[in-house]
């Protein structure tokens, strides 16, 4: 995934499944309602857990909406997590993720109790 800009109050910014390899690069994130970047929620370890991700000069970011929009109301902040893991408990390696150059903003104050940068 290269040169997007995603920005969506009702789902969340990228769900890939149980991706191997994958790079996010130069990407913007932000205003969804979930998490910018979320891999399976299922938590399935099986064929194999998701693993090697690289998210590259990347914002993740989360505020106050200019106007209504997918149901929230103007100055609500959507947004859970920037990144939600998603990771079964019992596999057996963990999943690898990298952050390079990145900024992620804004995470904590959204919809739910339990919002930040990471789960």
């Amino acid at each position: 995934m290269r040169n997007l800009r995603i920005e969506e109050p009702s789902i969340n910014g990228t769900y890939t499944g149980r991706p191997l390899n994958l790079t996010i690069r130069n990407t913007e994130i932000s205003h969804v309602s979930g998490d910018a970047i979320q891999f399976d929620p299922g938590r399935r370890a099986e064929p194999y857990p998701w693993d090697n991700v690289l998210v590259d000069h990347c914002f993740l970011w989360t505020g106050p909406l200019d106007k209504d929009y997918a149901g929230y109301k103007q100055g609500e902040r959507p947004g859970e997590n920037a990144f939600d893991s998603k990771t079964h408990s019992g596999e057996p390696r963990k999943s690898r993720i990298t952050f390079r150059n990145c900024l992620l903003k804004g995470w904590g104050h959204g919809d739910i109790g339990n919002g930040r940068l990471s789960t």
